[in-house]
Order: C-alpha cells, then structure tokens, then sequence
C-alpha cells in the first residue's frame, strides 16, 4: 500500500510528520503531504526540522520535509514556480539539505547544500523575500544566506508560506518511510 503522511502539533508548536503506510496516494500523483500553509499571504517561511529517523524511500521516489512559498500554477499566468529549502532523501541516497527554485517558464533548480545527513540532524531553514525589493528571494541554513538573490518575477505578497513533509511513491503503489520534526516554525 502507499503512504499516508501524519502531522502531530504539540502545545509548543513542534510537528513531527511521520510516514503511515495504508492509503493509496497514487490518485494525487504518486504524491502525499502533511503540514500546514499559511492561511494568509507572506514573505517567506521559517522552522528548525529535524531527521528523527533513517529514511527508506521506494524505487523512484523521494520523501522531504521543507518550507517555502510558491507551487504547481502559482507563478504568473499560472505557471509554476516556487522556491523551497529543506531535508530531503531519494532511492538509494543518505538524506541530504538542499534547496530547490522553480521559475516560470523553466525546469526547477535542485541545489545540494549538505550531503549525508545522519539521523539526528537538524537544520534551521528559511525562505524569505528580501525586504524592499519585491520578488527577489533568499534561501537561509542556520542563519546565513546559502543562495545569491533569486528574482521570481510577480512573486512578493501573492503566496501562503508552507512548512510541510512530501513524499512521493515513483507513481505506483509503494511505501516510504521517514519521520522529520519541524520547530519554531514561522512565517514572515
């Protein structure tokens, strides 16, 4: 059976996403989310998300857990584009932080930032618009800018932040399973 991704919140904000196997996710696309997405517009997203578990990703697909603004339809004249930063794992791959930036028009930019995580690991990450310049954006890790800045053209104030876990089962009916902890999560 697919996957079927639980988000827990605790009185002190902090999610853990853990991966259930169960539900048939191929519908959607092979893919399956758990977190939360702003209810109101903003420039960017932050939290400190923790690997809590050792990865185990089906042939073809991926599992993360990252914040960011954007999405499928979400750029101008509906095309996609979003930018993301987060803990990531693929078949055959130890997790690694990357950052990823899809812009209108063009195929998405996957950016390795660290390889090799082990269990344990926490990174704090943030996507955020640069303050007076509309649509330009910046990836963060543990309070430094890790990106140059990245132009979205139409971007600022028409996205809801996102913190959230992804998993994607290669489009058939697979199960992965992983478990990352999201804390002090914000958005600006």
């Amino acid at each position: 059976s697919a996957l079927t991704v639980a988000a827990l919140v605790t009185e002190s904000g902090t999610a853990t996403a853990v991966a259930r196997c169960g539900v048939d996710a191929v519908g959607n696309g092979g893919y399956s989310y758990a977190g939360h997405q702003a209810s109101d517009l903003g420039h960017g997203a932050r939290a400190i998300i923790t690997l809590t578990r050792e990865t185990e990703v089906a042939a073809g697909g991926q599992v993360a857990g990252w914040v960011g603004v954007g999405g499928p339809g979400q750029g101008p004249n509906g095309e996609d584009m979003w930018i993301q930063v987060g803990i990531a794992a693929v078949e055959l791959t130890k997790p690694f932080l990357y950052a990823e930036i899809t812009r209108a028009g063009r195929y998405g930019q996957l950016m390795i930032l660290e390889r090799e995580l082990p269990v344990g690991t926490s990174r704090s990450v943030a996507v955020l618009e640069m303050a007076g310049q509309p649509g330009w954006w910046r990836v963060w890790v543990d309070g430094s800018p890790v990106t140059k800045p990245i132009r979205l053209r139409g971007s600022s104030g028409r996205w809801a932040p996102i913190a959230t876990a992804e998993s994607y089962n290669g489009g058939r009916v697979a199960c992965n399973r992983f478990a990352f902890r999201f804390e002090r999560v914000s958005v600006s």
